[in-house]
């Protein structure tokens, strides 16, 4: 194809981790991405191998900055939130299949969780990123964006949303946030986040990815 070009991108995994999968935004002049590294491999269709002579799979975040011509800026680890509670799941470890946007000046993500339930459902969790320690990340502001539903395996498919302020001339945000069996969730969720800032006032629906 023409107008397909491919360039490959060096991900700095720590010992018996690599890169797993990929999400990627627009930051200014920049690209935003989000890596997942995991410590296991695929030996066929039907079973995975994990490394390190380790019992759990496990899932460690990277956030790259890239410029225009995709090369690596900078690349550090994101580290799970001071805040969680006791979790109850210890076979699947750590945040998986990150999708960051750019919200308010922020690097936020959605990603799946699966130590908050004893079954080890996967639950998306909204959070942003904050650049609280010198030598990498960390989740904060973080929370379980619910379905709606019935416990389920949720996963982080892509919807994007149209973010208006009231008596503000700015352009509305275009937001690429997570689909959820119910948009009324969605829309409860980024409320929560924004209690502090009552301007926000409008969310609405732009069309789906």
């Amino acid at each position: 194809m023409p107008s397909l070009e491919l360039r490959p991108l060096s991900v700095a995994a720590q010992e018996n981790f690599h890169a797993a999968n990929i999400g990627v935004c627009r930051w200014g002049d920049r690209l935003i991405a989000m890596v997942r590294t995991v410590n296991w491999v695929i030996k066929d269709a039907l079973s995975y191998e994990i490394r390190g002579g380790d019992t759990a799979w496990k899932s460690r975040l990277l956030l790259l900055e890239l410029d225009r011509d995709l090369r690596v800026i900078s690349s550090a680890g994101v580290d799970p939130p001071e805040d969680l509670p006791q979790l109850k799941y210890h076979i699947d470890i750590g945040f998986a299949d990150p999708r960051p946007f750019g919200w308010r000046g922020e690097v936020w993500f959605v990603s799946t969780f699966r130590q908050l339930n004893t079954q080890g459902l996967n639950e998306i969790v909204i959070s942003r990123v904050s650049r609280a320690r010198p030598n990498g990340y960390v989740m904060c502001d973080w929370h379980v964006v619910p379905s709606g539903m019935q416990p389920q395996h949720e996963k982080t498919g892509c919807l994007r949303l149209s973010v208006t302020s009231c008596g503000s001339s700015t352009p509305p945000v275009s937001l690429r946030i997570p689909v959820l069996s119910s948009i009324t969730s969605l829309l409860r969720s980024l409320r929560k986040i924004s209690v502090a800032d009552r301007k926000l006032c409008r969310l609405t629906k732009a069309g789906s990815l």
